[in-house]
């Protein structure tokens, strides 16, 4: 996003989070592992993980380096550090990383949020408000897929908050927040059907292995075909494409 906010901002982030989980290589299933992730990202760009203990081992006060208690993305002359709290659950790790992974895939201006975090400067707020609030959107679409789960519910899960700490390994806020922000982009569509769903369906061939095992019943022949037909057609699609 370059540090400019788009007038639709969950459109751009949902697009983005589809392209980095059709290209991994690393990423199979869910619960997803974002330690693995930011070591593949970072073949791409300069992203490496440290505990906050890390900082401790080298003498220094981990407060007098993060601005935060549970994550915080830094930048060195291009290079990014993703100081992270060891000692929390890891449900909360994980999110907290994801968190800071869209602050740096976003394009998000690291050191006005790292200034704002010290000196509660007014003149940065908004930038930092509106920032947070796409990373944690970043977070929430990495960890749990729109597309997978409106496939899940397809299939006859019941999309409860349980169901998706159990499924995609998040904490009980996070499933209650993604629940109430799915409702919300339901309506925000004028119809599912109308979306461009090149994606979504390139992120449900991906993933269909996980789908399979979670899903509570078996679909009937039928449904099944359509479903390998539909599949087939998409894999045919990206292979012309060169993906």
């Amino acid at each position: 996003m370059n540090g400019e906010f788009s007038a639709d901002y969950k459109t751009d982030i949902e697009e983005r989070v589809n392209e980095i989980l059709i290209k991994s290589r690393i990423i199979k299933k869910f619960p997803l592992d974002c330690f693995l992730l930011v070591d593949e990202i970072g073949k791409e760009i300069a992203i490496a993980l440290m505990p906050f203990s890390w900082i401790e081992e080298k003498g220094m006060n981990a407060d007098d380096v993060v601005n935060s208690k549970d994550a915080e993305a830094v930048e060195f002359c291009g290079r990014y550090i993703i100081f992270y709290n060891q000692n929390m659950p890891s449900v909360r790790i994980a999110f907290s990383i994801a968190h800071e992974i869209g602050h740096i895939v976003l394009g998000h201006d690291i050191e006005h949020i790292t200034e704002y975090r010290k000196k509660k400067d007014s003149r940065l707020k908004q930038l930092y408000e509106q920032s947070e609030i796409e990373a944690n959107y970043f977070a929430s679409c990495l960890l749990m897929p729109e597309a997978i789960i409106n496939r899940l519910k397809s299939f006859g899960c019941r999309i409860t908050k349980e169901f998706l700490q159990t499924s995609f390994g998040v904490s009980e806020s996070a499933s209650e927040i993604r629940i109430k922000t799915l409702r919300r982009n339901s309506q925000r569509y004028v119809s599912y059907w109308t979306r461009d769903k090149s994606l979504d369906n390139a992120v449900l061939l991906k993933f269909a292995d996980f789908i399979k095992k979670i899903s509570p019943r078996r679909k009937s022949y039928e449904e099944e075909y359509r479903y390998e037909e539909e599949m087939q057609e998409e894999r045919n699609r990206w292979l012309a494409e060169g993906y």
